[in-house]
């Protein structure tokens, strides 16, 4: 029985349980630096209660995209408890990777999505008698900080119940697209959990419906499957809607969603360099490349009095934007499995009428 983490950035509340993509944060910092921070007492104060014992091991692999630090932490309490927790931390030694999260504050979204927004969402579920399923598909919480500087978010690690991540190079599966809890047989996907809400919004479903289908599924899966798919969303959205006694959108149907998805494909083409470059790039080789690069004097220097002063700083969009344009070559150039994907998609867009 397979079980799986789905990373999912929220546009809309309504379609949590059905959108998602695999896109994780830019950066990487070594998890060892940041373990010698993770004393006894810093665990106790995680975990709230007096602990007997720890350890602490990489929650990630090298190269993947990770805003932060990301470690797996095994705990014994006072009491007797054996936890297993993922602890996800500030980026407090890479200057560049400190200005990101400030500024777009994405460790203050996600203590905010813990603590504020899903039990308010578990409140609106226990209040509708309708509802069959009350339970959130998401991890334990718990706990996180935020002070720009020590922020941390710390969750259940649910790897040791038998939940697995995605390969982040290949397609999902047409039983993977449609799953959201499916009972089968070992080796056949039967739940899921969806994790890392650091760029949570709201906003228009078609925009993530677009990303999702453009960033995890191939030409073929899309040619085969993907009015199923987007059908399957619509049923879904309805079934969600019908239990939680809330009226549908004005004009919503299967045909409404299929047509919108279809209007809003050219945008979403147009941001695909950018997804693709970062979901499937080797971030140790695009950084090692940047490093061959290299920076000028200034930029550092810039960089380093941004990451080391307290509070937001402020954004200079242009310079942000030069910078990205950079990386997303730098990417595409040390991953032939992206350039190949958006090559492959390319030829679908034009199939497909969108560069028109």
């Amino acid at each position: 029985m397979k079980r799986y983490f789905i990373y999912l950035h929220i546009s809309h509340f309504n379609s949590l349980f059905y959108r998602c993509n695999r896109l994780v944060l830019i950066g990487h910092t070594a998890n060892k630096q940041l373990a010698t921070k993770l004393d006894k007492e810093e665990i106790e104060k995680v975990v709230g209660e007096p602990i007997t014992d720890f350890s602490i091991s990489s929650g990630a692999k090298k190269g993947d995209n990770v805003a932060g630090t990301l470690l797996a932490l095994k705990v014994t309490t006072a009491s007797g408890k054996e936890l297993n927790l993922v602890y996800k931390g500030f980026p407090s030694h890479d200057p560049k990777q400190k200005q990101f999260v400030v500024q777009f504050g994405i460790f203050r979204t996600e203590t905010s999505m813990y603590e504020k927004i899903f039990p308010r969402l578990k409140e609106l579920l226990e209040l509708r008698k309708t509802v069959k399923n009350k339970e959130l598909p998401i991890v334990k919480y718990i706990s996180g900080f935020n002070d720009d500087q020590n922020d941390y978010v710390c969750l259940e690690d649910m790897r040791p119940e038998g939940y697995i991540m995605q390969d982040k190079f290949n397609s999902l599966t047409l039983a993977e697209v449609s799953l959201y809890e499916t009972p089968g047989d070992r080796g056949t996907p039967s739940q899921l959990k969806f994790i890392d809400f650091q760029l949570s919004r709201r906003g228009n479903i078609f925009e993530d419906l677009g990303y999702f289908f453009w960033t995890s599924t191939t030409p073929e899966f899309r040619s085969q499957h993907l009015d199923q798919m987007l059908s399957f969303y619509a049923k879904s959205f309805e079934n969600t809607m019908d239990q939680l006694d809330f009226p549908k959108p004005e004009g919503f149907s299967r045909g409404y969603v299929i047509d919108k998805f279809y209007q809003g494909m050219h945008s979403a083409y147009l941001y695909m360099p950018f997804a693709l470059s970062l979901q499937m790039c080797d971030l140790v080789e695009a950084k090692e490349e940047q490093a061959q690069n290299g920076t000028t004097k200034k930029e550092d220097e810039k960089n380093n009095q941004n990451g080391s002063q307290s509070g937001p700083p402020a954004i200079d969009f242009d310079a942000m934007m030069k910078e990205e344009k950079r990386m997303m070559m730098i990417r595409m150039k040390t991953s032939p499995r992206a350039l190949q994907r958006l090559e492959d998609l390319t030829r679908e867009a034009v199939e497909l009428n969108l560069l028109v």
